[in-house]
C-alpha cells in the first residue's frame, strides 16, 4: 500500500514479511545504515543500540527503489561523517546470464511446503535458461546446526540484554537449550561472537568463486494470524498438511543475519491460492547493490510485484 517503507531485521522481520506480501524487501549489510534514531519517539539524540546482527533497512514495490532508498540511507552517520563517506561496490554484473549462482531451496531439518516449492523451481528453470553458472548445495564445510546454535545464543542475548540480573538471569540458565543466553553471559557472548565472524568469513571465502546465494525465506507462504497461547499449541496449514507454528523459525534467515550479509527477499509469483513467494538473494559483505541489481533482473525473467486486487 505504500511505494517505500522501512522496516527492521533482526530475525527475518523485512525479508519474512516481503516474501508473505509479494513485495521487494532488503536486509543491508550489518552497520552499514545507522541504527540511531531505532527507538519510541520522539528521540532524543542518542546513540542508537549496539547491534550485533540486526538492521534497519527498506521495502519498496521495485527492487530499483530499494537501491535508491540504500543510497540515501547507507554510509557515515553524525560524527562518524568526518572520518568517512560509503559508496557501494560496483555491481558485479548486469545480465542474469553472467552470475555464478549457489542456492538450496529445500532442507530437511527445515522442509519447504510444495505450493511454494514450485515457484522456487520455476525461478530454477528460468535462471537455467538464460545460461548462468548454478550450483546447489550449501558451502563446502557449512554447519548449519553450529550456525543456529550461534545464532539462536546471539539472538537472546540481545532480547534479554534489559532483564535485571539478579532476578532473571536464573531462570534463562535453567532452560538448559545451549542456546540461552544470560544477562551476564558476556564471555560466552565474545566466544559466540567470534565463531559468527568465521561464519562470515567463510562465506566470503564462498563468494570468491559464486556471485549471490538463492534460499527460501520462510518454509510457508503467508498464513492466518493466531494469536492463542500457548504459542508451541499454534500450527500453519500446508498442503502436505499442518505444521508446528514454532517450525517457521529463523532457520532460513540465518546465513544473512548470522554474517551479517546483504540479503534481498524479491516476490516471483503466487501459490495456487493466489498466496505470494519470495526468494532470497544473498550477496557478499557490503554489496549490497549486488543482490539488488539481481533481484531487478530477476523481474525480468520471472516478474516482479504485481499489485492486489482492490
Amino acid at each position: 500500500m505504500g511505494a517505500l517503507t522501512m522496516g527492521s531485521d533482526l530475525s527475518g522481520s523485512i525479508r519474512i514479511p516481503a516474501h508473505f506480501c509479494g513485495v521487494y524487501g532488503h536486509k543491508p549489510s550489518l552497520e552499514l545504515v545507522s541504527m540511531a534514531g531505532f527507538q519510541p519517539g520522539p528521540w532524543d539524540g542518542s546513540p542508537g543500540p549496539p547491534m550485533d546482527i540486526s538492521v534497519v533497512g527498506p521495502l519498496a514495490r521495485s527492487a530499483r527503489d530499494l537501491g535508491l532508498a540504500l543510497g540515501v540511507l547507507g554510509g557515515s552517520d553524525a560524527d562518524e561523517a568526518a572520518a568517512w563517506s560509503w559508496r557501494p561496490p560496483t555491481v558485479r554484473h548486469t545480465r542474469l546470464k553472467d552470475f555464478r549462482i549457489g542456492y538450496v531451496f529445500d532442507d530437511r531439518s527445515a522442509p519447504i511446503a510444495s505450493d511454494i516449492a514450485e515457484r522456487y523451481e520455476a525461478v530454477l528453470s528460468a535462471l537455467s535458461r538464460t545460461g548462468a553458472k548454478m550450483e546447489r548445495g550449501w558451502p563446502a564445510g557449512t554447519d548449519t546446526a553450529a550456525a543456529a546454535r550461534t545464532f539462536g545464543f546471539l539472538l537472546s542475548a540481545l532480547v534479554t540484554a534489559d532483564l535485571n540480573v539478579d532476578d532473571e538471569s536464573e531462570p534463562a540458565r535453567k532452560r538448559g537449550d545451549g542456546s540461552t543466553a544470560a544477562p551476564s553471559d558476556h564471555a560466552r557472548w565474545l566466544r559466540e561472537t567470534r565463531r559468527r565472524l568465521a561464519y562470515r568469513a567463510a562465506w566470503q571465502k564462498y563468494f570468491e568463486s559464486h556471485d549471490v546465494f538463492l534460499l527460501p525465506s520462510s518454509f510457508s507462504a503467508a498464513f492466518p494470524h493466531d494469536h492463542s497461547e500457548p504459542m508451541n499449541a499454534r500450527t500453519i496449514a500446508t498442503p502436505e498438511g499442518k505444521r508446528p507454528y514454532i517450525q517457521n523459525n529463523p532457520y532460513w534467515i540465518t546465513v544473512a543475519s548470522l554474517a551479517g550479509l546483504p540479503a534481498t527477499v524479491a516476490p516471483i509469483g503466487l501459490t495456487d491460492s493466489g498466496l505470494p513467494v519470495g526468494v532470497q538473494i544473498v550477496a557478499p559483505m557490503w554489496e549490497d547493490a549486488t543482490s539488488i541489481e539481481f533481484a531487478a533482473l530477476l523481474s525480468e525473467a520471472v516478474g516482479g510485484f504485481s499489485a492486489p486486487p482492490e
